[in-house]
């Protein structure tokens, strides 16, 4: 079997132990001589969330009257296990008896994503203890307010959120604008898990990474994140690079749970004639840092590159790719004038020439939203983290 196909197989079918919901207790270095005051139960699933709130996790861990557990299931679980000691509470018989097992928490923090399972389990199993959502991309966090909203019209026990962290002003608008009812709930915050990208030096990342890859400093490094996207979109990507007047070198970024090899892909992007760089032994925060130009659809992936202050687009075209409904169009990065919108993928290779040209006033104009709309001071974390001691000192009684 090789390399690409055991890969794909741990994603697939051959990690059934990461999909067993687990409870972790989060140790502390620091040696314990009382028992916490306050339990805080953090709920995460995809990578995504796990990101988002592990650097919450980590500054809430300072405080000694805090008991910090985790629920968890799929790809989450490993990375909650590599950044922290834990310690395996789940129950022996089943993870949804862990209510009869420990106290319920006087808070929970949810990451919000597309499965809202262990969200739902315990919004509804402790209904009356105080959540803190963090939204860690635009419109995340719609669903599990829609899932709440259903809960709270069968229990009178639970509440909506005491406090919904945002990433920016525009995330904020466009919770309000869905759920009105929720207006003074939303803090902007900033998204905890972009706090790495404010402390890294990404210059000299790019410098590391584009000399193991053999690229001189005037080669064009630009990267696709893709997003299981159908093949049919990458032959139209593949004729949009073709067609470009800037000479470059692709990286193409598959997703981890895409079913498609990445030698499927690579035949069709060869095809066209895309020049191709293999860059699977670097990680994508290396990658990101290295690029030119990343092309994306509406992952994370995007907004990390305008954090590093790297030239982006948005693909948005829907011939061969489903966009959800509730995100807004154009994309907030690109309504703010932070990153390019493409609509159509024959509009694609021209917005490659124009990025690509740092003297351009497009990539002038993109500069100039990154700064304004997406600044960078790495405190998000700590304003999540702060938002969290407020519930808990107005929802305990003294």
């Amino acid at each position: 079997m090789s390399s690409e196909e055991k890969r794909r197989l741990a994603y697939i079918e051959g990690r059934d132990d990461l999909f067993d919901t687990k409870f972790f207790r989060l140790k502390t270095s620091s040696e314990q001589h009382a028992e916490p005051e306050f339990s805080l139960l953090a709920t995460m699933r995809d990578p995504g969330s796990a990101a988002a709130l592990a650097p919450v996790l980590e500054s809430l861990q300072s405080d000694p009257s805090l008991d910090v557990l985790a629920a968890t299931d799929g790809r989450a679980e490993e990375i909650v296990k590599k950044r922290f000691s834990t310690e395996d509470i789940t129950p022996a018989t089943s993870a949804f008896e862990i209510a009869e097992q420990q106290k319920a928490p006087d808070v929970i923090l949810v990451c919000a994503s597309s499965e809202n399972g262990i969200e739902t389990f315990a919004s509804t199993t402790f209904s009356e203890r105080p959540i803190v959502v963090v939204e860690d991309y635009y419109t995340s966090a719609g669903n599990y307010l829609s899932r709440l909203k259903q809960i709270q019209e069968g229990s009178a026990d639970r509440e909506l959120p005491q406090a919904i962290c945002v990433m920016d002003e525009e995330a904020k608008r466009i919770v309000v604008e869905a759920n009105p009812d929720v207006e003074s709930l939303v803090v902007v915050t900033g998204q905890p898990a972009f706090d790495r990208i404010a402390r890294e030096n990404t210059e000299a990342i790019s410098e590391v990474v584009r000399e193991r890859l053999g690229l001189s400093s005037e080669q064009k490094l630009v990267t696709f994140m893709s997003q299981m996207q159908p093949k049919e979109m990458v032959e139209d990507l593949a004729r949009a690079l073709h067609d470009t007047t800037q000479q470059f070198v692709l990286a193409f970024r598959r997703h981890p749970r895409d079913p498609v090899f990445a030698s499927e892909y690579r035949k069709i992007l060869e095809r066209a004639g895309v020049s191709l760089i293999d860059t699977d032994s670097f990680s994508t925060d290396e990658i990101s840092a290295a690029s030119d130009l990343i092309l994306t659809a509406f992952s994370t992936a995007g907004l990390e590159g305008i954090y590093r202050r790297k030239p982006t687009i948005h693909i948005t075209d829907t011939t061969h790719q489903d966009i959800p409904e509730d995100l807004p169009r154009p994309l907030p990065p690109v309504k703010l004038g932070a990153s390019v919108g493409v609509d159509d993928m024959t509009d694609l290779g021209a917005a490659v020439d124009a990025l690509l040209d740092k003297k351009g006033a497009l990539y002038e104009q993109i500069a100039t939203g990154m700064e304004t709309f997406y600044p960078r001071d790495g405190k998000n974390a700590e304003r999540v983290a702060a938002v969290v001691h407020n519930v808990l000192r107005r929802t305990t009684p003294s």
